[in-house]
């Protein structure tokens, strides 16, 4: 007996797959864009303003080439279904043997009708989650805010359990439970090696850690310098709950997930530039880390648009490259949310964040470092949490301690064999009481005679 199998594979896994591919690019844009203008003095783009408003831009552009092909595909189904009803109507009348096959519902290409209301709320939803990463993600450290992205799929299985009404079983518990304490531990020790670096006791590369040691100071004098927590939880909450709502949108009001897409962006664009328009006339753009104090005034800036991110061609070309990586990524996730349980989604971030992570760390240390094998510890911290994530999702399924009773395949097998049982009692009954009218007819035939 196997203690452990896979899910079986599904071609609409590949859009999982390249959510994560497309999120790490992401990661990686932002995290070296940044790390270039204020590690290194070099003038590369302020990618992390830009994502405030490239993900609304994202979502028009490639939810509306998607919605309009779409669009046109079901009019010319409907003109075929016109022109099809004229000729059976015109044979009718002609007396002719009408051979065509009626259809179900007159109406089956139409659009389906969605209150206007819902994709305002997702794109609010989707607006306050950018708008609080956007303003921490320089007094923070990028892998620290990564891992806190970790806790992603634990909110969404929350919310799924307390507002959706989504049942939570005992393998998913057991998960979420040793997933938190893991990304406590995560943060912990991230601390640790943080003060290490500030304390002169653990040595990096020479830029970063004077980055590291700015940062830490800047913080420590500023009266903001717990804020920034209230806004990566406040921004993981109203993420998880944007993705259960979308899926709520596609999977119950039955809406196109490119439509959505595309009015997410239609209603999201025009707040998230005029916030960052309006920002950048009255504070200006962001300045480097170690030209600024931690302020609220600072910390509203990081949302301003980056005007100065175009001034050389080399810096469009990246823009533009991060704008379409943003745009596929937006199209992906809509659609893998579509297809799959909304903790698929928080699968994928906290996927592509530990990768980021990882990939971060090992640059870091492997290229100047007193202690090598750290990067060891996050490796091992992404490996569990990607199992205890997997394990969520039922990727990965558990054949001890009952663990795999509640998972989705066993629940639709116990389904359908109930679905059968209850149709075969319900043959058999029929078949009795035929024989019973049967038996009765012939009783009452007898007694005729």
């Amino acid at each position: 007996m196997t203690f452990i199998s896979f899910g079986k594979w599904k071609k609409k896994n590949f859009f999982i797959i390249s959510s994560i591919i497309l999120s790490y690019l992401i990661y990686q844009f932002e995290y070296y864009s940044s790390f270039y203008y204020d590690c290194l003095n070099f003038n590369t783009p302020h990618l992390f303003a830009l994502y405030f408003s490239f993900t609304s831009l994202g979502n028009i552009l490639f939810g509306g080439i998607l919605y309009i092909i779409i669009e046109k595909k079901s009019k010319t189904n409907n003109d075929n279904i016109t022109h099809n009803k004229a000729n059976q109507n015109k044979n009718n009348e002609k007396g002719k043997k009408n051979i065509s096959i009626a259809l179900l519902y007159d109406d089956t290409f139409n659009e389906i009708k969605i209150s206007i209301k819902y994709f305002i709320f997702s794109s609010l939803l989707e607006f306050l989650s950018n708008f609080s990463f956007s303003i921490v993600l320089d007094f923070i450290d990028i892998e620290s805010k990564m891992l806190f992205n970790g806790f992603e799929i634990i909110i969404i299985k929350i919310i799924g359990t307390y507002i959706f009404k989504n049942y939570l079983y005992k393998h998913q518990i057991i998960s979420i439970i040793i997933l938190l304490i893991l990304l406590i531990l995560g943060i912990v020790t991230r601390e640790e090696f943080l003060r290490a670096i500030i304390n002169n006791t653990f040595f990096i590369n020479e830029s970063i850690q004077k980055y590291i040691q700015f940062i830490a100071k800047n913080k420590t004098g500023s009266y903001l310098k717990y804020y920034y927590i209230i806004f990566v939880v406040f921004g993981n909450i109203t993420n998880s709950l944007s993705i259960w709502v979308d899926n709520w949108i596609m999977t119950v009001k039955l809406c196109n997930p490119y439509k959505l897409l595309f009015f997410k962006g239609l209603f999201g664009i025009i707040p998230s530039l005029l916030v960052q328009i309006l920002l950048f006339y009255l504070l200006g753009e962001r300045d480097k880390i170690e030209d600024e104090k931690l302020t609220i005034i600072n910390l509203l800036k990081r949302v301003s648009f980056p005007f100065s991110s175009f001034n050389s061609l080399k810096n469009i070309i990246f823009i533009s490259l991060f704008f379409i990586f943003v745009g596929l990524y937006q199209f992906s996730i809509i659609y893998t949310n579509n297809k799959f349980q909304p903790e698929f989604v928080g699968f994928v971030i906290i996927f592509s964040s530990g990768l980021s992570i990882i990939t971060n760390e090992i640059n870091i240390l492997l290229y100047k470092c007193s202690h090598k094998l750290f990067y060891l510890i996050p490796i091992f911290y992404f490996i569990i949490s990607l199992i205890m994530s997997l394990i969520i999702c039922e990727i990965i399924i558990l054949h001890f301690c009952g663990c795999d009773k509640n998972t989705s395949s066993n629940i639709d097998k116990r389904a359908t064999i109930e679905a059968n049982s209850s149709f075969q009692k319900y043959i058999e009954d029929q078949f009795k009481e035929e024989e019973k009218v049967s038996i009765d007819d012939i009783s009452n035939d007898s007694k005729e005679n």
